[in-house]
C-alpha cells in the first residue's frame, strides 16, 4: 500500500522470538491489551471487546484502517479505496440486508443485529434522511474508521454498552459489532463525510457454506 503512511499497530500480548522490533520500530508497534483495556477485564479472548477499545491505542491517528489478523491484500490498493479524498471513510456493505430474516445467524451477524437495536432506540438531535432498512452486513474486509467518532460512541453516547462489552472475556450473543457500530453511526448520526459502496458477498444466497458455520 504505497500511498499509506504511518504506523502499523499489532494487538498482541506475546511477541514471537523471530520478530525483531528494533529493526521495524520505525513503523511497527506491538500493543498489549493491557494498554487499551481496563485490567479488571483481562485477560480477554473476545475480539469484539478488543475492537471496542482500538481507539485507545496510544498515538493512534484520527483516520485509521482496521484489519483482522486473517486479512491479505490480493492486489494493489490505494488510499482512495478506503478514504475518499483522504478524509471520507468508504463504508462497504455486502449484498445481504441485516433486515433479511432468512439469513442464518451466527454470533458475528447477531452482533450486527444487536447494534441495529441500539441505533434504532438511540435518541438523537441529528436530522438525517437515512433509509435504515438498507443496512447491510459488513463484509469480512478492512474497515476505515475515525478515532473521534469511536470516542464519541464509546465515551459519550454508549458508555455503559462499552463497559459491558469490555467485560465479556469471550464472544457473547449480547455483543455489539464495533466496526459496524462506528460505520453505521457515521452514516446515520454523526453527519460526517462518508462514502457508501457495495461489495458482493462471498456467501451464496442459500447460506449453505462456510460463512454461516
Amino acid at each position: 500500500m504505497p500511498s499509506f503512511r504511518g504506523h502499523i499497530y499489532v494487538i498482541a500480548d506475546q511477541i514471537p522470538n523471530w520478530l525483531n522490533i528494533s529493526k521495524s520500530q520505525s513503523q511497527l508497534r506491538v500493543i498489549s491489551t493491557k494498554e487499551i483495556i481496563d485490567n479488571k477485564y483481562l485477560p480477554t479472548f473476545n475480539s469484539h471487546a478488543i475492537e471496542a477499545n482500538l481507539h485507545k491505542i496510544p498515538h493512534l491517528k484520527e483516520f485509521y484502517l482496521y484489519f483482522n489478523d486473517d486479512y491479505i491484500l490480493g492486489r494493489p490498493v490505494s488510499i482512495e479505496d478506503f478514504f475518499l479524498h483522504g478524509r471520507c471513510p468508504v463504508i462497504y456493505g455486502d449484498d445481504r440486508l441485516t433486515s433479511n430474516t432468512n439469513v442464518t445467524l451466527n454470533i458475528h451477524k447477531k452482533a450486527m443485529l444487536n447494534t441495529n437495536f441500539l441505533l434504532d432506540n438511540f435518541s438523537s438531535d441529528t436530522n438525517t434522511n437515512v433509509n435504515k432498512s438498507d443496512r447491510r452486513f459488513l463484509p469480512h474486509a478492512p474497515h476505515p474508521l475515525r478515532k473521534s467518532i469511536a470516542e464519541e460512541v464509546w465515551f459519550s453516547k454508549f458508555a455503559e454498552v462499552h463497559r459491558e462489552q469490555s467485560s465479556h472475556r469471550f464472544r457473547d450473543m449480547h455483543d455489539v459489532h464495533p466496526a459496524y457500530f462506528i460505520s453505521r453511526y457515521m452514516i446515520e448520526q454523526a453527519n460526517v463525510c462518508v462514502e457508501q459502496r457495495r461489495m458482493k458477498s462471498a456467501c451464496p444466497p442459500d447460506g449453505k457454506d462456510f460463512c454461516n458455520q
